[in-house]
């Protein structure tokens, strides 16, 4: 099938996820132009004009989704959007375009499914524990998927990824000793809150309260603790309240990285709505259960159509031999395939979460590197001046209860002074300043005398 043009599209009801969809754009945008001359454009975000008919806006889009005069939130739109807005979109694509998505959410796959208007969506693999990240693809074109299955990694090289950092993370357990967990915990792995992969068709983001049953049922079966999403900030407190109000008691926190938990020799369950984590653990071994569907779940082999996403290597997905193979083109002489290279996507994406953590901590080389380069002189000085200031503040601590302790002494030499000079008939000594008080009693106790003294 020749298409007629490339469209780049993702969430046109998002305005802070664009930027993501880009970077995924123009790391394939030079091999498909070299391998097809297709040239792909940008997406309705940029400024630039996308490869939609003309007249197309995003504002115009975007002011046909609103409801009342008002834009909804992108979550109440996540699986729906208004037939107005889909038409308009529709009116704008070319029947044989081919559209070029990044995580697409389910009303424009739904959109586009219902037109019979071929896509490729590409996003990043739940799978995050190899070498670097992989690329999940999926296409509502059989054909177009079994073009690319050969190109696919195969279950069996993504269980080596797995084996090999589990292998790395147990060696290094091994020497530090088991970890500080109760026996056979069940570990809820949270997630932020805002996570697409949270909202209903109703477009109300899913939260783990509404789970109340299992989690009670769950809690009656052992210990439980709450592993926060690193970037969910005040939210993780939120939820995990939550949860202990439901379950009646107490839920710790799990300060343990993910992958130390997946490879670990210990016994302990996962559980969660359906955090990413859930899916590598079956890469592990480990149980994990998922109280909510699992989104971009992987597929391999050629019979996995509509099952998933294929998982592609980043140097495959950046090949001109995967686009010249998708598209039907002939492969250039002079064409080459990038060369593999660790971490390759995680440097272009910035995108480390746990990976980082877990491969670099206790890491010879790194170690070595830090010392080479005087990070452990900068340690030491920074430990001595943490120390010095401690003392200081110590010191400090000292000195305000030594004041407040005199103070008090002082105030109890006052009230001593004024029940003296009250009981000795003195009607002004509430008026009058300590000094004159001392001055007046050393005088005598005859009351003419002492207040000639004070005159």
């Amino acid at each position: 099938m020749a298409f007629s043009t490339i469209v780049c599209l993702d969430d046109l009801t998002r305005i802070d996820t664009w930027a993501k969809s880009e970077l995924v754009f123009d790391l394939v945008r030079l091999p498909i132009f070299q391998s097809s001359g297709h040239t792909i454009g940008r997406t309705p975000h940029r400024p630039q004009p996308p490869n939609l008919k003309a007249g197309f806006t995003l504002a115009r889009f975007r002011q046909l989704c609103e409801q009342d005069g008002n834009l909804p939130g992108w979550h109440e739109l996540h699986h729906s959007v208004p037939e107005a807005a889909a038409d308009y979109l529709l009116a704008h694509l070319d029947a044989n375009a081919l559209v070029l998505g990044h995580a697409m959410p389910p009303w424009l796959l739904k959109l586009l499914d219902g037109a019979d208007i071929a896509y490729v969506d590409l996003c990043m693999s739940p799978l995050r524990f190899g070498q670097d990240l992989m690329v999940g693809l999926r296409t509502n074109r059989a054909e177009l998927h079994q073009r690319i299955c050969g190109l696919a990694l195969s279950a069996e090289q993504v269980l080596v990824e797995s084996s090999q950092m589990a292998a790395r993370l147990r060696l290094q357990r091994r020497k530090e000793g088991q970890l500080r967990l109760p026996n056979n915990p069940c570990i809820f792995i949270g997630q932020t809150e805002d996570d697409p992969a949270l909202v209903r068709s109703d477009g109300v983001m899913v939260r783990a309260a509404d789970f109340s049953d299992i989690l009670v049922r769950l809690a009656e079966t052992g210990p439980m603790m709450y592993l926060p999403h690193p970037q969910a900030g005040d939210f993780a407190r939120i939820e995990r309240e939550s949860i202990e109000r439901a379950i009646g008691r107490h839920l710790p926190i799990c300060e343990l990285d993910t992958y130390d938990l997946l490879a670990c020799d210990d016994e302990l369950m996962l559980l969660g709505l359906n955090a990413e984590s859930l899916q590598e653990s079956s890469w592990f071994g480990r149980p994990a259960y998922a109280l909510c569907p699992l989104p971009t779940v992987p597929a391999f082999g050629s019979d996995s159509f509509g099952e998933g996403y294929l998982q592609l290597a980043p140097q495959t997905l950046m090949s001109e031999r995967l686009w010249a193979t998708l598209l039907q083109m002939p492969l250039r002489e002079q064409a080459r395939d990038p060369e593999p290279r660790a971490n390759l996507m995680r440097e272009l994406c910035n995108d480390w979460w746990g990976y980082a953590s877990a491969t670099l901590r206790n890491h010879g080389a790194h170690r070595e590197a830090y010392a080479l380069a005087g990070g452990l002189r900068q340690a030491d000085a920074l430990r001595r001046c943490e120390a010095e200031l401690a003392n200081q503040r110590e010191q400090f601590a000292r000195m305000a209860a030594s004041i407040e302790r005199l103070n008090a002494l002082l105030e109890r030499q006052a009230r001593t002074i004024k029940g003296l000079a009250h009981a000795q008939g003195d009607t002004d000594v509430d008026s009058a300043p300590v000094t004159r008080v001392r001055r007046s009693s050393a005088t005598g106790t005859n009351g003419a005398t002492r207040k000639s003294a004070v005159l």
